[in-house]
């Protein structure tokens, strides 16, 4: 089993939250030391220099690699750079990983995701997430609040405590990705996905729909035997311009078409794609038994 992991990387240091962005980042690549065999794949997204990127780094017990020159080329490029460099020059991983850089991982937290992957034809599985809401520690499948206080070893050992042997629909990041079925897909186009975020993740399970065919019907799943920590599972609603919003929806309904968006609206159930089919179609009697 071969697995590298991905993050767009952007700490801005001239933020007021410099100094929390910095001590989340080094918990995350603290944690990650606890997995075996951990190797990232950056993509510097700006502020920070690649050298002042290894120094933060270089504490840590595991292998990294930055690409990007420090400019902030958007979350679909990014991230179909990152793969694509992974691909063209390390043709033996298996599995990718997407990773935020507020995250906690628990132990080896990869080893029952690649399991599931290994032992089914699903092409990705997501794990479960506590995330911090309204400063609240939520179970988010359940919407359960919780207790996820003390110093990192303490939290780390209390996400093995809320994992559960049990498979259920979602999606959530961290994701991992069978390598074979991202190949066959059109993985974080930015062709089409031309603004800095959002719509990503829609693009990249339209791709995964159409790969594993119509007549499963698949959705995505979050397998409950691992257990993540996200701080802001929701950070890109609240960061978003609208030109970038309006610029990747527009890009996904070029890349995918009606038919398309009708099939994120069967995985995501959300009438606001059920409308945006609707409102393509070009007649609407057409669909009347008389006339």
């Amino acid at each position: 089993m071969k697995l590298a992991y991905i993050v767009t990387f952007y700490i801005d240091k001239n933020s007021d939250y410099y100094g929390r962005d910095l001590i989340m980042t080094k918990e995350c690549f603290e944690s990650l030391t606890f997995s075996e065999n951990t190797e990232v794949f950056i993509y510097n997204q700006g502020n920070l220099t690649n050298g002042e990127i290894s120094e933060l780094l270089n504490p840590y017990d595991l292998k990294f690699y930055i690409i990007g020159s420090g400019k902030n080329v958007g979350i679909p490029k990014a991230r179909y750079r990152l793969i694509k460099h992974i691909l063209n020059t390390r043709p033996e991983i298996e599995y990718i990983a997407e990773i935020h850089l507020d995250m906690l991982f628990m132990a080896n937290w990869h080893v029952p995701l690649i399991e599931y992957l290994s032992n089914t034809d699903e092409p990705m599985i997501c794990p479960r997430i506590i995330s911090n809401e309204n400063s609240a520690f939520l179970i988010q499948d359940k919407n359960t609040p919780i207790n996820f206080y003390g110093d990192l070893k303490t939290r780390l050992s209390k996400l093995s405590s809320f994992t559960e042997n049990k498979v259920i629909f979602g999606f959530t990041n961290p994701v991992i990705h069978k390598v074979e079925a991202l190949k066959n897909i059109n993985y974080y186009d930015a062709g089409f996905l031309t603004g800095m975020q959002n719509f990503e993740d829609t693009s990249l399970l339209i791709g995964y729909r159409y790969y594993m065919g119509s007549k499963s019907n698949w959705r995505p799943k979050c397998n409950l035997n691992s257990c993540v920590f996200h701080k802001i599972a929701a950070q890109r609603f609240r960061i978003l311009s609208s030109d970038d919003y309006n610029k990747n929806l527009s890009g996904l309904i070029r890349q995918y078409g009606a038919y398309g968006i009708l099939e994120w609206y069967k995985m995501d159930g959300n009438e606001f794609y059920n409308n945006i089919y609707k409102s393509m179609i070009l007649d609407k009697n057409a669909y009347d038994l008389e006339d």
